[in-house]
């Protein structure tokens, strides 16, 4: 199987381990004038007060080969969503903040401006 497989708009990465990390992000490099590369990138908003958010965001500025970032921003208000967009503002791709407001309700998806229920709660 390859590194990475792709069913339908997402892609799972396999066997993430560090001695094929260089391999598999030359890959992407070389595929990503073809076949733009996005990060969806859930969060809540008490997430980006972490040192782990911090330290995501900073590998997340190094990546060659995104096209965009799409940050889904939970459990936020309006300032909260402004101070999540300057953790972002120097990154070499776009970056947008997409501010949930869990109006969708358990076990929906939110595609393309329609709701679609999942049939799953709590994923």
């Amino acid at each position: 199987m390859a590194d990475f497989y792709q069913t339908g708009l997402v892609t799972t990465l396999h066997r993430m381990n560090p001695d094929g990390l260089a391999r598999l992000e030359d890959d992407l490099e070389r595929f990503k004038p073809a076949l733009p590369i996005a990060l969806v990138l859930p969060a809540l908003y008490s997430e980006f007060e972490t040192p782990a958010m911090v330290g995501i965001v900073r590998e997340l500025s190094q990546v060659r080969y995104l096209h965009r970032i799409v940050v889904a921003l939970g459990h936020a208000n309006r300032e909260q969503y402004g101070r999540a967009q300057q953790f972002f503002k120097d990154f070499r791709v776009p970056a947008t903040i997409s501010l949930d407001r869990g109006r969708a309700g358990p076990g929906s998806l939110s595609v393309a401006g329609r709701k679609r229920n999942t049939g799953r709660r709590g994923r």
